[in-house]
């Protein structure tokens, strides 16, 4: 995927270099960069991803997401953006075509009964032959397994 397709789709943008770039995974960990990542820098509260450029750097990644301007990027193309945590998450989004958007969400609220709720509405859709997944306080369940 080209860098300007996931660019276009990042919010808070400041500014970008070599658009024309093609990205082969957008990762925020510099120990998962392959080449052709983008490579999110991201301000934690325990270390700063812009300490891991000049890693992602050597992996391979052609490009970075950072959102201090100062930062060396070392050969890579830097995307500026107000908040890089964000935009990490709207690049993976985009790199992987909006998975989100071809799910359905039930949500369930109030104060008693949701865990038996949540159930039987899982097990209804279950019969109906659509694959299910719930998330809860109880536990986890997705197709082949519960957690």
């Amino acid at each position: 995927m080209k860098l300007a397709a996931i660019v276009a789709q990042l919010p808070g943008v400041i500014s970008a270099q070599r658009e024309d770039l093609e990205v082969s995974a957008v990762v925020c960990d510099s120990r998962q960069v392959k080449k052709g990542s983008l490579f999110a820098a991201l301000c934690g509260e325990k270390s700063d991803g812009h300490l891991f450029l000049e890693a992602a750097a050597k992996n391979g990644a052609t490009a970075c997401i950072v959102q201090r301007e100062e930062a060396e990027t070392f050969g890579m193309a830097k995307i500026l953006v107000e908040d890089s945590e964000e935009a990490l998450g709207w690049a993976a989004a985009a790199f992987h075509g909006h998975p989100s958007r071809n799910l359905t969400l039930v949500g369930i609220t109030g104060t008693n009964g949701k865990t038996t709720t949540a159930h039987l509405i899982q097990h209804v859709l279950k019969s109906a032959g659509i694959s299910t997944g719930r998330m809860g306080t109880v536990g986890n369940s997705y197709p082949g397994g519960e957690e």
